[in-house]
């Protein structure tokens, strides 16, 4: 088992070769993900894809939430979503405002989704290398 891990981790560091794939600050950890795909370059690519296509999909329901359990949802998703491809900093800060009780308070509101932004943006940038890389 120890050497299948190792020769996955190989695998990203030559496939990945100009990203930081064990920085600590990667937006995706792309060894995670690699091992949740068993190495497998396209699928990682269209997992990737949906990814990025979600995340849009769900910041643009945020901005139109009408109730908090609606809004906790969206960010319970973004949560989950994000933790499946390995982008723990953007799971991490949704999972915090789903968490807390008056995230969706007028006055929350847009300082809960500057921090998301802010995520986001980083995750964007870090596909956007990944995709120029190909």
């Amino acid at each position: 088992m120890a050497q299948q891990l190792a020769q996955k981790d190989n695998y990203n560091s030559s496939t990945y070769s100009n990203i930081d794939t064990k920085n600590a600050h990667s937006a995706i950890d792309l060894i995670y993900l690699s091992r949740q795909t068993n190495g497998n370059p396209n699928l990682e690519q269209e997992i990737l894809k949906l990814f990025a296509r979600q995340l849009l999909i769900s910041h643009d329901r945020l901005q139109v939430c009408n109730s908090r359990e609606d809004w906790v949802e969206v960010f319970n998703f973004i949560d989950a979503s994000a933790q499946s491809v390995g982008a723990s900093e953007l799971s991490k800060a949704a999972a915090q405002t789903a968490q807390e009780e008056n995230s969706f308070d007028t006055a929350q509101r847009a300082t809960h989704l500057a921090r998301l932004d802010k995520h986001i943006d980083q995750v964007n940038r870090f596909l956007a290398d990944l995709i120029n890389q190909h």
